[in-house]
């Protein structure tokens, strides 16, 4: 027996587990991060998941959009795009939005529509143009939107779109409001960074704080902080915050949502110097979200020489975990690594692994 929705297009290959069950889909991803992780399999625990969130819990996605005498929004296979307007993946909210825009959209030649990119309650058409199409969507859609619970609409224009989205300017807001609140009261817009499932990524955090167990005297640093969803956790305990972040608009959220700590933009190596002077005055604590590319080497290089107390680093690419973990543990010892389902039906797993400081 599977679990593959009736609506669920057969050519679509954005849940390679779709037709497993919940026990097979946690046995094929362990077997597999047990495989990556295989020095510290020992110490790897059970997969935690949100038995609420198997399906329609997707809130943020990133659609390619094709024109062929009409529109086609979807994930891409072998050049040609599947249609998941009904996806039991994603939220009903955002497979109404595609229903609703599609019924809207102007043809490509006018409107040349690449990808729909949706965050929440904030939605970005990106336009594979320099130039501002002077014929948008109408006052009815976007009427409809608040319906929908979209609070902000807008147009980024990007002539070289492809395998990257996003270029860092010509962004236009058409509609609604440019920031949104998460669940915490926490300011995020149409490019900010924030894990699905905000309940279990909460849970991995709160995991997080009984680790380090820090204090008003505590200083700690976060390494690809984001707009601040960790920090928000760190900052109960009164103590010192560090955050690190590249991304222009998540550095402007952060500074606004924990005004107590010190937001640096920058990759965490060019940001090494005020790291060393922020611990300076005594032991400090590390936390770290990278891409999937993982910490750069040399950040992982002087973590290493650098040791913090206690380290959690919550990875995407068990991959490149594996190369950093065998850096960082020159002074450090993996006490416990806890997976996170945050994707089911997909073959992707979340790693949290809980360091502490090797003893000299």
């Amino acid at each position: 027996m599977t679990n593959t929705p009736l609506s669920c297009p057969l050519q679509c290959n954005g849940c390679p587990q779709k037709g497993l069950d919940l026990k097979a889909q946690h046995l094929e991803k362990m077997n597999w991060l047990k495989t990556k992780l295989a020095p510290w399999q020992t110490v790897i625990r059970e997969i935690n998941f949100d038995e609420n969130k198997l399906w329609n819990y997707r809130d943020k996605v990133c659609l390619k959009a094709q024109f062929e005498n009409e529109w086609k929004i979807g994930l891409v296979k072998h050049d040609e795009i599947s249609e998941i307007s009904d996806c039991q993946v994603h939220t009903k909210k955002i497979n109404e939005f595609i229903k609703k825009l599609k019924l809207v959209l102007p043809p490509y030649e006018l409107f040349p529509l690449a990808y729909v990119n949706i965050s929440k309650a904030q939605a970005t058409l990106v336009l594979k143009t320099k130039t501002l199409p002077s014929l948008f969507l109408g006052e009815n859609f976007y009427q409809e939107l608040s319906s929908l619970e979209i609070e902000g609409l807008w147009l980024h224009l990007n002539p070289v779109c492809g395998m990257n989205v996003f270029m860092g300017k010509n962004w236009k807001l058409i509609w609604g409001q440019e920031r949104s609140k998460n669940e915490q009261g926490l300011l995020y817009g149409p490019a900010s960074f924030s894990q699905l499932l905000f309940n279990l990524h909460q849970d991995s955090l709160k995991k997080c704080v009984a680790f380090f167990n820090l204090s008003f005297e505590s200083r700690i640093v976060d390494l690809y902080c984001g707009n601040g969803n960790s920090l928000f956790h760190w900052q109960k305990s009164s103590a010192f915050l560090m955050g690190i972040e590249i991304a222009k608009e998540a550095v402007e959220c952060a500074q606004i949502n924990i005004p107590n700590a010190q937001i640096l933009r920058g990759l965490a190596k060019d940001r090494l110097p005020q790291i060393k002077e922020f611990i300076k005055d005594g032991p400090y604590f590390l936390y770290a979200n990278p891409s999937r590319t993982g910490l750069e080497k040399e950040t992982a290089s002087w973590i290493a020489g650098h040791p913090p107390e206690k380290m959690a680093y919550l990875s995407c690419s068990a991959g490149t975990l594996r190369r950093d973990l065998e850096i960082l543990e020159q002074n450090l010892k993996v006490i416990e690594i806890l997976p996170y389902d945050f994707f089911p039906r997909t073959r992707h797993i979340e790693t949290l692994v809980l360091l502490s400081k090797k003893s000299q």
